[in-house]
This record gives C-alpha cells, structure tokens and sequence, in this order.
C-alpha cells in the first residue's frame, strides 16, 4: 500500500488565494490529459466521491529513507521503478511506501514535479529522514503508477 502525503496547501494558497479544496470543488473540468501517459485521457468523478475516500488520522513521527524527484510527471513511474529496484534488499512486506509531493498534478506545469519518494525504515542511516508526525489526510492507494492520477 503507498500512501500518498500532500503537502502544498500553503503553498497552493499562496499563488491562487483560495485552499486546494476550495479550488477542487469548482473545478469541473470532466477530464484532462494524464500526466504519466500523455495519450491517456481521465476522466474524473465528483468532488463528493474522492472527498468519500479521504481519512484524516494522526499518524506518528514516520522514519524514511527518501529520494527528491524534481522532473516531468511522466518520469516518475519510472523513477519509482529505479528507486525499488535499487533498494530492494531493505524494502520487505511490511515496508511502507511513500510519496510526499511540494506540487500538485493537476495544477503544477507539468515539467515542474517535485517529490520524495520515500520508504519506511527502522533505523537512522545515510538519506533518512522523520516525516513528523501530526495530522495528515490519507488516501491510502493500491494499483499501478499509471492508474493514480484519476483517483487522486
């Protein structure tokens, strides 16, 4: 299961004056192209259905070990595939994968993707960060990288 952790409410108030919920429920754009696979055209259900889906939950300090993608969209699936593969010795069943993204897909120049993909560990090492624990919105994901992009 990868949870995805979006962090760029302040930064996404800041350029458009209005929180990204707001935004999102007047939005009724019915689709758009995908960012991973440029011939792909989602379509998109209500602000309702993905809100259905949402958990806030508190979560604990998260130890990671994380990579900064900055790119394309499109070239994160296979950044994904790098980052595992390379890693695959410390990634075991229960090992949490994660994405924390400083941009939004749907709002973000396509080129302009910045993300942490991350993985949980148990002990500090080289490249390993704390995700701070607090209050998070959870939309807990499981399915192929080209598939996220409508449910998100």
């Amino acid at each position: 299961m990868a949870i995805v952790l979006l962090n760029y409410s302040s930064a996404f108030k800041q350029n458009y004056a209005t929180s990204p919920s707001t935004y999102k429920q007047f939005v009724t754009a019915p689709q758009a192209s995908n960012p991973f696979i440029a011939a792909k055209l989602e379509k998109f259900s209500s602000y309702e259905d993905y809100q259905e889906k949402i958990e806030i939950e508190q979560l604990p300090d998260q130890l990671v070990y994380f990579e900064r993608f900055i790119g394309n969209y499109a070239e994160l699936k296979q950044h994904w595939l790098f980052f595992l593969k390379e890693h695959q010795g410390k990634i075991h069943g229960k090992t949490l994968l994660q994405e924390k993204f400083y941009s939004d897909p749907v709002s973000a120049d396509v080129d302009r993707c910045i993300c942490d993909l991350c993985f949980s560990v148990d002990q500090v090492q080289d490249g390993t960060t704390t995700i701070k624990g607090g209050t998070y919105a959870i939309y807990a994901f499981e399915g192929n990288i080209e598939d996220i992009f409508n449910v998100l």
